[in-house]
This record gives C-alpha cells, sequence and structure tokens, in this order.
C-alpha cells in the first residue's frame, strides 16, 4: 500500500470512528456511554502524567456522584480528576451531516475541516475559556476536598499538537479551585498529545 493511500485509509478510519462517537442528533456522546469516555480520558491523562510530571496515581474510578468525574489516589490522597469536550454546535451540527456523507472521503474532509477550530485562535481560545471557567464554579466544593485536575479534550482531527500548542502560547487561565488544566487532542501517530496549560490561582477554594 503507498503511503498516500494508507494516509487516505487512516483518515476515513478515523472519520468514521468520529462518526460513531457523535452519533446523536446533539452530537454528544450517549449517556450510558459517557463513563467509559470520561474513564478513558482520565485514564490517558493519568499515564501522561506519571511519564511526564511524574506524578503518579493509582485506583482510577469512574465517580457516580461527581464532581468530579472521576477519582485517583496519590500517596493515600483522593486526587479528582474533572472531565470535559471542547466543542461548539457548529461543529455539532456539522458531524450531524457526515451519517449520509461518510462513505466520501473528500466530503468528510472538508465538512470537518470547514468546522476546525484550528482556523480560528480566538474562538478557539474563547470556547476554552469558558468552558474553564464553567467547570472552576462547578468545582467549587468538591475541590475543599481535594485537588481537581481537569482534562478538556478534542477530538477535532485538525487541532494538532503544533496548532494548539501556538494558540496556547503566552496564555494564562485564572482559575480558583481546579489544581491543573491539561488539553488532550485527538489520537495520532501512536499516541494522545496532551498539553498543559498556565494557570492562575486567583484564591482557595
Amino acid at each position: 500500500m503507498k503511503n498516500d493511500d494508507r494516509k487516505e485509509s487512516r483518515l476515513l478510519d478515523n472519520l468514521r470512528r468520529l462518526v460513531e462517537y457523535n452519533n446523536k442528533r446533539d452530537g454528544t456522546v450517549p449517556r450510558n456511554y459517557q463513563p467509559l469516555e470520561e474513564l478513558e480520558v482520565a485514564r490517558i491523562l493519568v499515564s501522561w502524567l506519571g511519564n511526564h510530571k511524574g506524578i503518579i496515581l493509582d485506583n482510577l474510578t469512574h465517580n457516580s456522584d461527581d464532581p468530579p468525574d472521576c477519582l485517583a489516589c496519590r500517596d493515600d490522597n483522593t486526587i479528582g480528576i474533572e472531565i470535559t469536550e471542547l466543542v461548539d454546535n457548529k461543529t455539532r451540527h456539522a458531524r450531524i451531516k457526515l451519517h449520509e456523507q461518510v462513505k466520501d472521503i473528500s466530503v468528510l474532509s472538508n465538512v470537518l475541516l470547514d468546522t476546525s477550530l484550528c482556523h480560528d485562535q480566538e474562538r478557539f481560545l474563547d470556547l476554552l475559556g469558558k468552558a474553564i471557567r464553567k467547570k472552576d464554579e462547578k468545582l467549587s466544593n468538591c475541590a475543599q476536598r481535594m485537588p481537581v485536575y481537569l482534562a478538556v479534550f478534542s477530538r477535532d482531527l485538525w487541532l494538532d499538537e503544533e496548532t494548539v500548542s501556538q494558540f496556547l502560547h503566552g496564555i494564562t487561565s485564572n482559575v480558583k479551585n481546579i489544581s491543573g488544566v491539561f488539553f488532550q487532542g485527538d489520537y495520532y501517530n501512536g499516541r494522545y498529545p496532551i498539553q498543559e496549560l498556565s494557570i492562575y490561582r486567583t484564591g482557595s477554594a
């Protein structure tokens, strides 16, 4: 198989996976699958924290009494992990169309590329800021009991690691209740890229 064929095959597989992932009319994960999705995002973050930050978290579980969405342990202390997806209505509506277009890779590519956040740093940062502020407020009570990390994930195929790094350069988020914010991109080249955001704690929880 030629390299171009492999690339096209991988892209088509990813696009079909994205269709399955967003198979509800509102573009969100079906409610009964949400714990699995949240746990998987948390698992990827836990692995990254151990490999890149030396923060070893054990006993990762989904929290039925959220927030936060997931719980883990560090030296017998409980750590919370809250999960949120970075997506907007424009992207949701475009994904709905994919069911009828999934066999045409050029159309699929154009639909997702046209709505990708990779084109617009201002829009990306606006959505990200709103997501962080919303979760920071939501976590006010549980943050009094434990440190809480926020994992913001995206399944935007074109929002690659280099683009996100450029968008986040020099950006600091003011938070009160969150102990760390991490952006997780879509699966590419054998991994889910994660970038830690710069935060400024404005007060004690």
